[in-house]
């Protein structure tokens, strides 16, 4: 049981070390990454179409309305009520960018 509690605290301190490591190096290239995503987000969405680069592919999702029903209510309702629509939703959904990087030459 000694080793078990070598081993966790061992497992603990190198956690500790990767959290440290992870806030020091990764979290502000992360940060850096996320503007300039959000900026190629912002042009993409303005040209309002998909584009592809040597290092990306931008694909432009646009702006939709989704509908769903509730199949319960509506298989109870359908056949003799026209007011089903009262069971209707709709989501909008916002136009998105996807980037797809693509691998170095």
């Amino acid at each position: 049981m000694n080793n078990l509690n070598e081993l966790t605290a061992l497992a603990r301190d190198l956690r500790d070390q990767i959290e440290v490591e992870r806030l020091t190096h990764i979290q502000p290239l992360q940060a850096q990454l996320d503007e300039l995503e959000a900026q190629i987000g912002a042009m993409i969405c303005d040209l309002g179409q998909t584009v592809r680069t040597d290092a990306a592919t931008l694909t432009y999702v646009s702006a939709s309305v989704r509908t769903s029903w509730d199949n319960k209510k509506l298989e109870q309702y359908a056949e003799a009520h026209p007011e089903i629509g009262d069971f209707k939703r709709q989501t909008e959904i916002a136009a998105q960018v996807r980037i797809k990087y693509n691998p170095p030459k």
